[in-house]
């Protein structure tokens, strides 16, 4: 199965930041894998006869309270926009939980958005998940806020950029909007790698009247300090809503504004979501080819369910034949290799297959199979790819600039709503 390696730690490595030590806020995130049982336990209760992909979270507390639960992803509504849905609904346990009875150590009902629940330290909790989009793979990100650290193998660190604290001794601005309100600036800070970064302001679960749809916070990417005296200038966007979305560059300094709106005194946490990576899907299959080489190319065919990519590739020989070389169908030069392997992400590691030794249209004599040499494709996005090669006994390596032959563009848009990305955020 495609299993993306990119956790919480690259996330910090990419922002090139310390670690946060607020203990208020535990982020729990993870990933629907396509391989997860899928049931209804959770769902009934609001959609009769439907089955989701499932997942258990088991967690403790370290001090008895009050706790609250979020899922990040719900408020950006990606299943309303065509994309895989990232939003999950969840179901509390006490201790075990059992498929076959559901009801069973469930604690209240299950629902989406914050929950206050009574935990006493030290119980093992169970936290129930399901995707509410019908496709199996897809990313999953919980803050759960309380008085003391939660602990699972889910939880992930989160980096310090966007966590803060307004005291009332900052220095008062206009520069995201608000006439005299409290400001801060974080940075600078650089992402890894090109494409969108999303903000989803989860600054309401520090405090129990709250709700998602408070409007505490302003906050604004810059591409250079903030200027109190010029607020529009090098400012990407502000949002005073609770959701933002910023297209960075890697290798460019950024600076984060954070603004208390009505000048509140109060913390403030912003959880960052890089973009999601590319993945090969099935709307890639079709004809490639590498616009220096003419007349040459691939037909590639993805295969998901069984994590595979095949290809043929349509070529010629190292040198061209003497001038007499003659051919019965085609012309002798030509020549074309299959290769077979698996899906892994953007990747696929295939193995050459080189044929010979048939007759057109005939079961005799059997042609020869020979495993001889490797390719490796890479792809960026559903337009642009690389496939390296090393054709074995042949002693040739090299790399070829995959672009596809013609413009068809309800399959490209068909391609980018299949993949994990880019238009929605990656796993933390």
């Amino acid at each position: 199965m495609c299993k993306w390696p990119l956790k919480i730690g690259l996330l910090i490595a990419a922002l090139g930041i310390s670690q946060p030590s607020a203990a208020a806020n535990s982020v729990l995130a993870g990933n629907f894998e396509g391989s997860e049982p899928v049931l209804d336990v959770v769902w009934p209760r609001y959609m009769d006869g439907l089955q989701f992909a499932t997942r258990q979270i088991s967690f403790t507390v370290s001090v008895s309270g009050s706790y609250r639960l979020e899922d990040v992803y719900e408020h950006w509504y990606f299943h309303l926009e065509g994309n895989q849905g990232l939003d999950v609904i969840d179901a509390l346990y006490q201790g075990n939980f059992d498929p076959q009875n559901p009801a069973l150590n469930r604690l209240g009902p299950n629902q989406y958005g914050a929950w206050p629940r009574q935990l006493e330290a030290g119980v093992e909790y169970t936290l129930v998940l399901q995707k509410t989009s019908q496709n199996p793979k897809g990313v999953w990100t919980l803050v759960i806020n309380g008085p003391g650290e939660v602990n699972s193998t889910a939880r992930t660190t989160v980096p310090n950029l966007g966590q803060g604290k307004f005291i009332g001794t900052e220095a008062s601005s206009n520069l995201c909007s608000q006439s005299g309100a409290f400001y801060q600036v974080q940075g600078p800070f650089r992402v890894s790698r090109d494409g969108y970064y999303y903000f989803t302001n989860m600054s309401h679960l520090s405090t129990s009247t709250a709700t998602f749809s408070s409007r505490d916070l302003c906050f604004g990417v810059y591409t250079a300090p903030p200027d109190v005296g010029q607020p529009d200038l090098n400012r990407l966007s502000y949002f005073n809503y609770n959701t933002g979305r910023y297209d960075l560059q890697a290798g460019t300094d950024y600076y984060l504004l954070a603004q208390s709106i009505e000048n509140k005194l109060m913390d403030y946490f912003l959880v960052i979501a890089p973009p999601a990576p590319f993945e090969i899907n099935p709307w890639m299959s079709g004809l490639w080819a590498d616009p220096e080489t003419d007349g040459q190319g691939l037909m590639l065919n993805v295969y998901p369910s069984i994590d595979a990519v095949h290809l043929a590739w349509f070529t010629y020989d190292l040198e061209r034949p003497p001038a007499d070389a003659l051919a019965q169908i085609g012309e002798p030069g030509h020549r074309w290799l299959t290769a077979f392997g698996g899906l892994a992400g953007a990747e696929s590691n295939m193995t050459i297959t080189r044929t010979s030794g048939g007759v057109f249209d005939a079961t005799q004599p059997v042609p020869a199979q020979i495993q001889d040499g490797s390719v490796q494709l890479h792809f960026d996005s559903c337009i642009a790819g690389t496939l390296s090669y090393d054709l074995g006994t042949a002693q040739l390596s090299g790399q070829l600039i995959l672009r596809r032959p013609y413009e068809d563009r309800a399959t490209i848009d068909r391609c980018l709503l299949a993949t994990m990305g880019p238009g929605i955020p990656g796993p933390l």
